[in-house]
C-alpha cells in the first residue's frame, strides 16, 4: 500500500510531511526597511521554505519589541 506522498509522485515522500508542517511567519515592524524585508524573503527561497506568510505584527507584539529594545539600550 502506498503512502499519500508516494501516490502524488513526490520523489522525497518519506520527508514530505516535514515540508507540510513547517511554516515561517514573518512580521516586519515599522522600523524594517524594504531591503530587510527583501533579504528575509530571499532567505526563504535560499532555504527552500515552501510555506511562509508576511503579516503585520499585533500591537502587543510591537509593545514587547519596544520594551525589549528599551531595556537593552537599543533605542
Amino acid at each position: 500500500m502506498k503512502k499519500p506522498g508516494q501516490e502524488k509522485g513526490d520523489p522525497d515522500w518519506e520527508n514530505a510531511c516535514k515540508d507540510i508542517d513547517f511554516t515561517v511567519i514573518i512580521k516586519p515592524d515599522d522600523d524594517a526597511s524594504y531591503k530587510n524585508t527583501v533579504d528575509i524573503l530571499d532567505e526563504m527561497t535560499i532555504n527552500q521554505v515552501k510555506r511562509y506568510a508576511l503579516v503585520k505584527p499585533f500591537e502587543d507584539e510591537v509593545k514587547v519589541i519596544r520594551a525589549t529594545e528599551s531595556a537593552n539600550g537599543i533605542k
